[in-house]
């Protein structure tokens, strides 16, 4: 018996031209749909992960006032790190720059210059 026949018989047959299309096209929506959910999930953790950063500045920042009466616009992130108030220097994942603003006994830390040009607020 030949292989068609067989086929036939069984009532087998192959896909069809417009149902691989039909598929291929479910399927690649679908991963639209999820690359969409992709990016909005890595910038939700990029901004969590910079207001982390900056609330590690601002508590190094409050000590160094603390221990040195240091005015808080004299204060660097990298003054910071070198005194040793910080193990590592922080850096935005958006590639942005933190900045120290305050006064005596207000600071704010903020992200500015971020790559992507997303804002990630500040921290007081």
């Amino acid at each position: 018996m030949k292989q068609c026949e067989l086929k036939e018989r069984l009532g087998m047959r192959g896909f069809t031209l417009i149902e691989i299309m039909i598929v291929i096209t479910i399927i690649s929506v679908l991963m639209m749909l999820a690359s969409f959910s992709y990016v909005s999930i890595r910038d939700k953790i990029r901004r969590t992960s910079c207001m982390e950063n900056m609330r590690v500045i601002f508590k190094a920042a409050t000590l160094c006032q603390t221990e040195r009466s240091i005015e808080g616009n004299n204060l660097t992130v990298k003054m910071l790190h070198e005194e040793g108030y910080m193990r590592r220097r922080p850096t935005c994942p958006s590639g942005g720059k933190y900045w120290i603003q305050g006064e005596k006994d207000k600071l704010r830390i903020s992200c500015n210059e971020t790559t992507d040009g997303s804002d990630h607020g500040f921290y007081e």
